[in-house]
């Protein structure tokens, strides 16, 4: 009877020891315990190198951010000088003699600078027609005509801006190419109008300073 025990034993003694071991060689692994899902979760919430997860992973670098200043600009309701930048001096001065339409002249001074800083501007909607003048543009070259003290026009060579990065677009190529805007006081309140085509003709109230 004891050997029969002993036999039997040694039978399943012998096929736990073959499970084990094919078990081994297939490469099975124990179930991932909840210590083990907790350390993947802070892995993939901290960014940490899985390696070694002491160590941050690098951080990707965020978009470039563009370095301009948009301003928002109504110049149906406040006037077009609006778009006028401020004059860096001293700029480039030529003066002519005009006439004044009195049968006299007049001193006639006409100024060209640029903007002292790079403005973006923005209109609530686009009412002129001109593709330059649609969405975001900026103001390059400005001319600032005047006779004796007073300064009643200004003519802004604007550009569409940002407009080089479709060139394969018919509207981009417009408002890559700059237009002059003319823009004139003729009332000598400082509130400038679009001037459509034709020459400036200097302003009565610049005359009647005059005399």
């Amino acid at each position: 009877m004891r050997t029969q025990l002993i036999v039997f034993f040694s039978i399943l003694l012998a096929l736990s020891c073959s499970r084990l071991g094919e078990n081994t060689r297939a490469g099975t692994s124990p179930e991932p315990t909840a210590n083990a899902n907790i350390q993947t979760s802070a892995v993939e919430e901290t960014g940490a190198d899985a390696i070694n997860p002491n160590e941050k992973a690098p951080e990707r670098p965020s978009p470039t951010v563009p370095d301009f200043h948009i301003r928002h600009v109504n110049p149906d309701r406040d006037g077009w000088q609006v778009l006028v930048p401020k004059r860096k001096e001293p700029g480039n001065v030529k003066e002519s003699y005009v006439p004044d339409g009195r049968g006299g002249k007049i001193r006639k001074v006409v100024r060209s600078y640029s903007s002292d800083g790079d403005v973006v501007f923005k209109l609530p909607e686009n009412r002129t027609g001109l593709p330059q003048l649609d969405d975001l543009f900026q103001v390059g070259t400005v001319m600032e005509i005047g006779a004796e003290d007073s300064v009643y026009a200004y003519t802004l060579f604007i550009r569409g801006f940002g407009a080089d990065e479709d060139p394969g677009s018919d509207y981009e190529h417009s408002r890559s190419h700059s237009i002059a805007l003319q823009i004139v006081d003729r009332e000598g309140n400082g509130r400038f109008i679009r001037h459509y085509g034709g020459e400036i003709k200097v302003p009565d109230w610049v005359l009647r300073e005059k005399d």
